[in-house]
């Protein structure tokens, strides 16, 4: 680290104090106090039961999805297994309506990291303590995972990639409110990628959603999340002066994927 450091004093100075500022976000990010969240497992449903027709729908969408394996919307499913503060702004970049990453709003990019590691403890205890096995142990059927992330991944309820995305979209709505149906439109087809992949079946996913939903408001009130978020506000502001546009290839994938029925 000191070596990139000593490099950034033959930068320009405003892309010097850029990257300064960004490189101290992230060594400080994990400084933050975490918040205190809910216990989602006295406020969400039990997963279907065993028989049920909960069951057997959750069993015919995961069937019916795995004869989308080459499609663009395979391909954006994987895309989506990533949960990074990049990639998350990556990924809101076209409901954003302008191209979003770390460097531009690290502020933005660093609260987004503190929601990811919040969320993880609360989202592993509500899945051990439901214990729902994943649809891919209970098939040979394809998913877009390898078999170390199968291994890795554990439980199944509720998806932790559609609670982080859909509270990542509450904050984004948040900084932009003339977006929100764009970003929550995102949040849908993030959290339906984990059908397409076959990581999740489809009510982990609903589930994932109002969990996302209610962590966020937690998350909002907390005084430690709370008194950032002013500073985030203006340098979203500031990015949204001069935007750059998202990748029309990229929007027009993101737009099929959420005119598709996946049920």
């Amino acid at each position: 680290m000191h070596a990139v450091f000593n490099s950034l004093k033959q930068q320009r100075p405003p892309l010097r104090a850029l990257i300064f500022l960004f490189l101290a976000l992230l060594l400080t990010a994990s400084t933050f106090a975490l918040p205190q969240l809910p216990d989602g497992r006295r406020i969400l449903p039990p997963p279907p039961a065993r028989g049920s027709a909960a069951e057997a729908l959750d069993m015919a969408v995961f069937t019916q999805t795995r004869a989308l394996q080459g499609t663009e919307r395979w391909a954006l499913a994987i895309r989506d297994d990533r949960l990074s503060p990049a990639h998350i702004l990556e990924a809101f970049s076209c409901a954003a309506g302008m191209r979003m990453d770390a460097r531009k709003t690290p502020r933005l990019a660093a609260l987004l990291g503190t929601y990811r590691d919040a969320l993880r403890p609360v989202v592993s205890a509500e899945k051990n303590d439901w214990k729902r096995p994943r649809p891919y142990a209970q098939s040979d059927a394809p998913v877009c995972l390898d078999t170390f992330d199968k291994y890795r991944l554990g439980y199944s309820y509720p998806s932790g990639h559609a609670t982080f995305s859909w509270a990542a979209a509450s904050l984004l709505a948040e900084l932009m409110p003339d977006r929100a149906a764009a970003i929550f439109q995102r949040a849908r087809v993030f959290g339906e990628s984990r059908i397409v992949c076959g990581a999740h079946w489809k009510s982990d996913v609903q589930a994932g959603w109002l969990n996302g939903a209610f962590m966020f408001r937690a998350l909002q009130a907390d005084r430690s999340i709370s008194s950032r978020m002013r500073a985030v506000k203006r340098e979203v502001a500031e990015a949204r002066r001069t935007p750059q546009s998202p990748d029309p290839q990229s929007c027009a994938v993101e737009q099929a994927a959420a005119n598709m029925r996946i049920e």
